[in-house]
């Protein structure tokens, strides 16, 4: 694998990892991929599920020869939330959560009482309570007199809340949704890099260039090269200096992580990826502020494209199977 300049050179030349190809890209022409089933949006559970209930949204990352963690969720790579696991009505408001998201219980719907939960956990009334506090705040629930407290439509929910964003992992996942976050990528992303590009510090370049170095210097989707990726990216914003942009920067990393994980199988787009990690940094350290949002929002497509074409994949393991065997003939 090609070597880096040492630390502290801020000259970085974008390296190619994939060494019989040249990368002859335009990334501001590269269009989006529609989703799998134009006509119908994908909600979940029922038309969302790879398996048992619950198997994509809890899928975990099996240990290999690789470098992989053995039982990595999706969400352990999450920024720490609001909520406490460990106290009770943290994990009632999960539970009514995760529910709600993945449309066990539907918006106008009553939620379950605290003794349809002892089922599963120990549940108190204060504890209920507490938690109903939580998910109305939030926008998941409506509790209103006479009518009990039901499940809030979905436009009503805070969805770059960060406990909100933590919740969806545990549902399957949802096409419509990963593409939204996607888009909101498009618009923020391209913008954060070229404002780092001209406003960035010495010690930005050195937090982007160290976290590019550990995604070159791990497996393909290694616990160490998820962590990098994402550090990558929060540099980025670190970099860009705009407050508001920062507070994006959960639902950006949220879309990185499911995406990362759906893409487990896919080594190309992860050698792929890290030649686009490479040119934004160069373009960064250049303060070349339209050649970084042009990068920038090429890597967003082409991670999109992929993530749709693994999530179809996962959705229709067989019908992939045999398009693949026909592609290969």
């Amino acid at each position: 694998m090609p070597m880096l300049p040492k630390p502290g050179i801020l000259r970085i030349v974008a390296v190619s990892v994939s060494r019989d190809r040249q990368i002859a890209r335009t990334p501001d022409r590269r269009t989006i991929a529609p989703l799998c089933n134009e006509d119908k949006v994908i909600s979940h559970p029922a038309t969302c599920q790879a398996g048992k209930t619950g198997e994509t949204g809890r899928r975990t990352m099996q240990g290999d020869a690789d470098g992989r963690g053995a039982s990595m969720r999706v969400r352990d790579y999450s920024r720490g939330t609001t909520l406490n696991p460990d106290r009770l009505f943290g994990q009632v408001a999960h539970k009514l959560a995760v529910a709600i998201i993945a449309g066990s219980v539907k918006a106008g719907e009553l939620l379950p009482n605290e003794d349809a939960l002892r089922s599963d956990i120990s549940v108190s009334r204060t504890a209920y309570r507490e938690a109903v506090k939580i998910l109305t705040a939030k926008g998941l629930v409506e509790a209103r007199p006479k009518s009990g407290t039901r499940a809030a439509p979905r436009e009503n929910w805070n969805l770059l809340d960060p406990d909100v964003l933590s919740w969806h992992f545990d549902a399957d996942p949802n096409e419509r949704f990963i593409r939204d976050l996607f888009e909101l990528r498009r618009f923020v992303e391209p913008s954060a890099a070229r404002l780092a590009a001209q406003r960035r510090s010495p010690a930005d370049i050195a937090r982007i260039e160290a976290a590019y170095r550990g995604m070159l210097a791990n497996p393909p989707y290694a616990d160490a090269t998820i962590r990098a990726d994402l550090a990558f990216h929060e540099a980025i914003f670190i970099a860009a200096q705009n407050a508001a942009l920062q507070c994006l920067a959960s639902a950006v990393t949220a879309t990185i992580q499911w995406s990362l994980v759906l893409k487990s199988d896919d080594r190309e787009a992860f050698v792929e990826s890290l030649d686009d990690h490479g040119h934004i940094l160069t373009a960064i350290v250049d303060r070349d502020g339209d050649l970084a949002a042009a990068r920038m929002a090429g890597l967003v497509i082409d991670s999109l494209n992929t993530t749709l074409a693994a999530l179809a994949a996962r959705l229709q393991p067989e019908t992939t199977r045999i398009m693949r065997i026909k592609h290969t003939k």
